[in-house]
């Protein structure tokens, strides 16, 4: 098969492609949401962002953006993740238990940021969330793809445009939106910036992102296995 049959087979949408690369990374990644106490609040969960499960010297946080953390501390009193699929669930964590690291966040620079946040899980949610969900270890060095390969970027996040939502109960769908392959580069102090537009000629693509503030920014790499005969994923 050759990287333009990938290509194209990539941007079918009966092919099931797109879905297969997007759980790749999906599988690291959760819906987070404001929880507050039901019987103060009318509408007690609220879709906030998204989050990338990962470690970091063998401690396991939450990578997501700062501005999501701040919503979640103040709309609700918890934080409720989303880690099965397809069965109804609830995890939640008090907001009280999380430790929050990263750069000093400024609602002002909206533009610029930086905007980050790594919000270390509490030793005892560990299980529960290692039993459906994997981390991705930022500790390890990665080398690049195969030599012939679909190189492609995706963000995964949570849009709320295509949520279901009720004042107690959610039903979310976690998606990958791929990018153009060549970003805008910046630098700005001591963070460089990369600028990406969303290539709308994937299909499934919404009319608002909200709701996947905090997702991860992927590099997947697309191959032909001579050996299971298959397209596969790293």
């Amino acid at each position: 098969m050759t990287l333009d049959e990938i290509e194209a087979t990539l941007r079918d949408e009966k092919s099931g492609l797109k879905e297969i690369t997007g759980r790749t990374a999906g599988n690291f990644t959760v819906a987070m949401l404001a929880v507050a106490d039901s019987a103060l609040s009318d509408h007690p969960l609220r879709l906030v962002g998204t989050g990338t499960l990962v470690t970091v010297n063998d401690v396991h946080y939450i990578l997501t953006a700062a501005h999501v953390w701040n919503k979640v501390q103040q709309r609700g009193s918890m934080l409720g993740l989303t880690l099965a699929e397809g069965i109804d669930h609830e995890f939640l964590i008090p907001n009280e238990n999380i430790v929050a690291f990263g750069p000093e966040y400024n609602p002002a620079s909206i533009d610029w940021g930086p905007d980050l946040a790594f919000l270390r899980i509490p030793t005892d949610r560990l299980g529960t969330i290692k039993s459906h969900r994997n981390f991705y270890n930022l500790s390890l060095e990665r080398p690049g793809g195969p030599l012939d390969c679909v190189k492609t970027n995706a963000v995964i996040g949570t849009p709320g445009e295509l949520a279901e939502h009720w004042p107690r109960y959610a039903v979310l769908q976690v998606t990958a939106f791929f990018l153009e392959t060549n970003p805008r580069r910046s630098t700005r102090g001591q963070f460089d910036y990369l600028e990406y537009t969303v290539d709308l000629n994937f299909p499934g693509v919404p009319s608002n992102f909200g709701g996947v503030s905090g997702g991860g920014l992927w590099e997947l790499f697309l191959y032909f296995c001579e050996k299971t005969q298959k397209i596969e994923i790293i």
